[in-house]
């Protein structure tokens, strides 16, 4: 049995040690009994400085964070609790899943700083495309403003066809043509014959 116990405990440390994420133990009394070989690397202490002895007396730097109010809550309440926290010495961010139990709190935790980051990166290109979309349209608006209530007959067409694609509306009032049958037709309906061959010729000059 002890042989067995021994071998069990044996593997569940080579768990701890080899999983990605920071993690750590303690009692009820907050002493820490168990702290990962991931904890000493994230958290820059060592097993030998944390281990029998009080989280709080070690990270004393941390009695008003966020961190602190979760570990007392999910002990209080039995309650996992997974949120996240900025650690003001390390200028790095956790996330945090901390698990209660009958003995104590089991805590696991992993850098997050750089997908934080990524996050926020995101967050502040979305906002820029957000008010260039708005400017744009803002732009577009305009434009359409002063060519619809322009007084001077004005249109849209395409280089290859010379078909219409829009007119304002003194030109539906100069022409005497709906909008509708503007769009059926080309600029080469609208002007003279024997000015169409120049006409064809001027489009055909435009880069």
């Amino acid at each position: 049995a002890q042989l067995a116990l021994t071998k069990a405990l044996e593997e569940k440390n080579n768990i701890l040690e080899s999983i990605g994420d920071g993690f750590f133990a303690v009692n009820k009394d907050w002493t820490v009994s168990y702290w990962n070989t991931q904890a000493e690397n994230m958290l820059f202490t060592p097993k030998q400085a944390i281990i029998g002895k009080n989280l709080w007396d070690v990270f004393s730097d941390s009695k008003e964070s966020l961190s602190y109010q979760k570990y007392h809550e999910a002990l209080l309440e039995g309650e996992v609790k997974h949120f996240e926290d900025w650690y003001e010495s390390l200028k790095r961010w956790y996330g945090i899943s901390a698990y209660p139990s009958s003995t104590g709190l089991s805590v696991f935790f992993k850098d997050i700083t750089e997908a934080r980051l990524a996050k926020k990166e995101l967050e502040a290109l979305n906002e820029s495309l957000l008010q260039k979309t708005v400017a744009l349209e803002k732009s577009e608006k305009r434009y359409s403003d002063l060519f619809h209530l322009s007084p001077q007959p004005m249109w849209v067409y395409e280089l290859s066809s010379l078909k219409f694609l829009d007119v304002n509306n003194a030109a539906i009032l100069h022409y005497g043509f709906s909008h509708e049958e503007f769009l059926k037709m080309t600029l080469r309906d609208i002007r003279p014959a024997e000015d169409i061959p120049e006409l064809e010729k001027s489009v055909r000059q435009i880069p």
